[in-house]
Parts: structure tokens; sequence; C-alpha cells
């Protein structure tokens, strides 16, 4: 279903898709710029004329945006290196952060590329009760992601830390699978079990 319209393209056109990064094939411009700071990165996303028009504005409808090179979305596509440049400088004083909530405040659509380490900071995922704070026996208390959705009135996890190794063999061999004390000393002597 994902190559649907691809399949589609190649079939009337003969056109064979390439990989395209983080732009799209309908829209521009879209990807992700530089920041300050290290490695730091904002993904921004214009997918209509207003937000087109919400980008320049945000960043002081600057001259070159208004050139007849970027006027449709169609001439955006075709200059999309150029733009990328453009908005690289604008962005590359600013952090991330500041970039993403100044753009978002102006219906611009865009997010902070976050780390994996950057994910229990942030302040959205938090307010979600995203992680969920656990004692491990080894570990200590470190966090376990929940699910990204909620079902009203369900508790959707996760509800214990994870098992140490080995640690339901006991209940799933026997209680589950319906093995003897003799069957799993077997399974243990022939390396079968741990």
């Amino acid at each position: 279903q994902f190559l649907a319209p691809q399949i589609i393209d190649y079939n009337a056109s003969g056109k064979i898709v390439s990989r395209n990064g983080n732009r799209s094939d309908v829209a521009a411009p879209q990807g992700a710029y530089p920041c300050a700071g290290d490695d730091q990165w904002c993904a921004i996303a214009v997918d209509t004329e207003q937000q087109w028009e919400d980008l320049r504005l945000t960043m002081g409808d600057p001259a070159w945006a208004g050139d007849d090179r970027f006027k449709s979305v169609e001439d955006r596509l075709s200059n999309h290196d150029e733009i990328d440049g453009h908005i690289g400088q604008w962005t590359m004083d600013k952090t991330a952060q500041e970039v993403m909530e100044l753009l978002q405040s102006h219906g611009v659509p865009s997010g902070v590329v976050q780390r994996s380490s950057d994910l229990l900071q942030d302040p959205q995922l938090a307010h979600r009760n995203l992680y969920r704070y656990m004692d491990h026996p080894e570990m200590g208390n470190i966090p376990y992601t929940g699910h990204q959705f909620r079902i009203q009135g369900y508790d959707s996890g996760p509800r214990s830390p994870a098992p140490l190794l080995g640690q339901h063999n006991e209940y799933v061999l026997k209680d589950l699978l319906g093995m003897t004390d003799e069957d799993m000393i077997e399974a243990v002597i022939a390396g079968a079990i741990a």
C-alpha cells in the first residue's frame, strides 16, 4: 500500500522514483535545517501556499523569498536547494527550540529533530506521561516507554519493570507448558534453558 502511488506513476509515465531524503514530491520547502548548537536541527514542512507566506513573514519576508523563482510550489520544488540554503542561513543562529516555537506560533509545521536522550525532557511527552519510572532489580529506577495512544479507563502500561533472564521460566514451563519438575531439570541439563 505504501508504494502504490510510485507503482502507478511508473506504469503511467515510466518514472523511476528515487530517494528524496526529507523532501516531498509535491511541496516545498521541506527539510531539516541546521540550528545553533552541536548537531541541532529543526524540521520544517511547508505544504500549502499559506504556510509558505507564513514562513516568509516569520523570517521577516526577506527579499530572496519574493523572487519569481519561488513564486509557485512548482518553482519552489525546482529551486529547493537554493531555498534550503536561505532557510539554513536563517535558522543557524537560533536554537532548534526557538525555530520550532517561532514557526509553530505562525502556523508553519515544524519540530525539533531530537536524539533519543532528548525525548525524556520533551514537555509534550512529559505532559502525556509517556514514560513511567520503575525500580529494576539490577538497573535501579529507570524510565520505561508507555504506549503512544490511550484508551479511556485502561492502563496501557507498562505495569512492571523488564524481567531478569529466566525470571519467569518456572511459570512459563510449568504453568503454561505443563512441564514437570523432572522435565525442567532435564531441559536445564541439556542446556535448553538457563
